[in-house]
């Protein structure tokens, strides 16, 4: 069948203006994005997503963190055991005597969430080169979850999970610890990291594959 020039014509060019109008609506919904972004100011959860590794020493944390770090936009970083400090010390301010003399002083919990979390937020920007996606590898920071989960409410939280059983021999083997290098011990990976990591699609888990190897689980 042969189809006139004229209407072949008026065909590419709908498919052109289509197009075009696509690629407009996506470049204004970015600049939107950016707008919104600079209107908050720093220190907010709009500037880049955040997301924290943790689970019991030895549960392959580590080597969460390396996989991730290899993706050109996340950037995760060593441990600084400073976070889990922090948030032990928050907990005091929540309780008895010091959470009514800070309400007296007009300072609500709300306030020591916010100050918490440009603090933390601080701590993970300059632990390294600026990334589309900030993560941090915190495993004694999840004993906190709850208390993490109400400063950054916008994060994704990654619990690895292992075989008891591998993870004392790992601790036993690399002398303990919560800090040490937890890839060691016969953590393996079977499925691989899933999911992807997306400004809204969160982290994908880790796989449970042999070797007492352990997996992720959304929180």
């Amino acid at each position: 069948m042969h189809i006139p020039w004229n209407r072949k014509r008026a065909e590419v060019l709908r498919s052109l203006f289509v197009c075009a109008a696509i690629c407009a609506g996506i470049t204004i919904l970015q600049l939107n994005r950016q707008q919104c972004s600079s209107a908050l100011g720093p220190g907010t959860e709009a500037e880049q997503p955040l997301v924290f590794i943790g689970g019991h020493p030895r549960s392959g944390t580590t080597l969460l963190r390396v996989l991730l770090d290899v993706h050109p936009r996340i950037r995760c970083g060593p441990e600084t055991h400073l976070i889990p400090r922090m948030l032990n010390e928050l907990l005091t301010f929540q309780t008895g005597s010091t959470r009514q003399r800070l309400t007296e002083a007009g300072l609500y919990p709300q306030a020591i969430h916010t100050a918490a979390a440009a603090f933390i937020r601080t701590l993970i920007e300059q632990a390294g080169p600026p990334a589309r996606i900030l993560c941090n590898k915190d495993p004694l920071a999840f004993s906190q979850l709850e208390l993490l989960s109400e400063i950054f409410p916008n994060a994704r939280f990654v619990h690895m999970v292992r075989d008891g059983r591998a993870v004392t021999a790992s601790m036993i083997n690399g002398g303990g610890g919560g800090g040490g290098n937890d890839i060691g011990g016969g953590v393996g990976v079977g499925g691989g990291v899933g999911g992807g990591v997306g400004g809204g699609g969160g982290v994908g888990g880790v796989g449970g594959g042999g070797g007492g190897g352990g997996g992720g689980k959304f929180l």
